[in-house]
Order: structure tokens, then sequence, then C-alpha cells
């Protein structure tokens, strides 16, 4: 199966590498970039306080891969409770500190690397028990319910402030906000453009091919770069193509935008090549 991954670069290459392992054929169309800000003092700052904090929420996978990196650098560990969004996150989580069950156990003999790969912290993360996933679900868990006195820090990107912090200020929380990255808007190189015009030239019903995207924001850039940019034969062909999203709400995004054949699949990568398994 041909698919394409919009996810944001460079973390989108761990992705290409598991999807291909898979046996698919992978390109990528990149519309946002992720920078760290650990070069800040007024971040790192902010991070070498966190074992202060009772709660730690890094808000997606990008959080989660600048936290390790910040944390590996440091060889830094946490004794704050984490909590994540969903189980996307939470592989993630495992991939950055854990033995991933997609990659080989480290070995204890190697020691820097055995480090780095430590948990933070002895507790499991807290996700959302129920069928959604998304920061209103995680604030419905009764860990969340009364926090007086309690200190959280929101680790998250620098593009806007998370509205559902006011929620925890409510209930009695002291939140501090870290935008530990920021996300840049990036158009498709020209390498990407070509191979998606080749894959659409050579598209067979019986092999759809498959454009998995992961948020609102990632399907509204898609779409509108494929409206504004791509030839009118180009956006016929992929009105034959199968949109993956991993949330009720881009599935929304997609189809409000005119886009027909959207699955939505449980968050994750391992739910997303199971899906994949699923069209073959």
């Amino acid at each position: 199966m041909r698919v394409v991954l919009t996810q944001p670069q460079p973390r989108v290459a761990g992705l290409v590498v598991r999807v291909e392992s898979a046996g698919h054929q992978v390109s990528t169309l990149g519309f946002q970039r992720i920078y760290d800000r650990l070069h800040e003092s007024t971040v790192t700052e902010k991070l070498a306080r966190l074992s202060e904090f009772d709660w730690v929420i890094p808000v997606s996978p990008n959080a989660i891969d600048t936290l390790s990196h910040f944390l590996s650098l440091r060889a830094q560990t946490l004794s704050s409770r984490v909590a994540l969004i969903g189980p996307g996150s939470l592989e993630r989580w495992q991939q950055a500190f854990e033995a991933s069950p997609m990659e080989p156990p480290v070995q204890p003999a190697v020691t820097q690397q055995a480090e780095s790969r430590q948990p933070p912290t002895r507790q499991l993360p807290l996700i959302p028990r129920g069928i959604n996933f998304d920061a209103n679900a995680l604030l419905a868990e009764p860990e969340f319910a009364r926090l007086e006195g309690q200190r959280v820090a929101i680790i998250q990107g620098a593009e806007r402030a998370p509205v559902w912090a006011d929620r925890l200020v409510q209930r009695g929380a002291q939140v501090t906000v870290i935008a530990a990255y920021r996300v840049d808007s990036i158009e498709p190189s020209s390498d990407e453009v070509m191979v998606l015009g080749e894959w659409l030239s050579q598209h067979q019903p019986l092999a759809p091919m498959v454009i998995v995207v992961s948020s609102a924001a990632l399907a509204q850039a898609c779409d509108a770069w494929m409206s504004r940019v791509l030839p009118a034969d180009w956006r016929q062909a992929l009105e034959r193509c199968v949109w993956l999203t991993n949330h009720p709400n881009v599935t929304r995004t997609l189809q409000q935008a005119g886009w027909q054949q959207v699955q939505t699949l449980r968050p994750g990568e391992v739910s997303l090549l199971e899906g994949l398994e699923s069209l073959g």
C-alpha cells in the first residue's frame, strides 16, 4: 500500500521507518516543522524545576520528545506525576523512556544509552480511561476533580495558550505553561510533490493510496494546499484516496472540506498499522 504521512518534521521520520517496516511504500507531505526552544534560558529554567510540580502534562508527542531531549541532556529525573492526552502520547512516552515493543530492548551494559531511556518517574502516566482522548477527557478524570494547592506544569508549543488551563486554576491548581517548542508552517518539497504526482498517476482502485493526518490544523493546511497548488486532475485522483485520522474532530474537518473517504482510528502508531492492514 502507498501511504502519505503528513505528521510534523522531523518526528515523521520515525513513523516512516515503522510504516515501511510493515511492508508499505511511504512518502511524506510536510506542512509543519517542530523546533525545540531548549537554547532559551527562560525555557530551560522552568524545565529544570519540573520536580517541584505535582503534575507534569506534556500535551503531545512533540512535547514528550522535547521533554525527553531535555532530561537526557541534564541526566535529570522527575518525581512528579505525569498525565498524557491519550494512547498516542503514551506510545511515544514508552518509546522515549522505555523499551519499545517495536524496537530491541536496551542492553543494560550500554550505560549512557540505558540511562537516557530510563522512565523519568516510577509511576505510569495517567491517560483518560474512557473512549475519548483529548484535554477535556483528561480533566474529567477523578485525579483532576479537586486540585487545591497542587502545582501543574503544562508542556506545549509556543503557538497558543491552552484554554483548558483555566479550568485547572478554577479547581485550585497553580498552573505553569512551558512553551518548550514552536511549530513553523512549511510547504511540501518539490520531491514530495513529484512522488505524489507519480503515485496519483499510477493509482489502482484495488490498492488504495492512504493519506494519514493527525490534527485538525494539518488537515486544514493539507486541504488548502491541495486546492491552491495541485492541478484539478490530481485533486480528482485524490478523491479516490482514503484518509486516516486519529480523532473525530480531524475527521469532521476533512469531511467539511469535501473529502468523502475518511476513517477515524484510535490514536497511536499500533492502531495506524492495524488500520493499514485492514485496508490491504
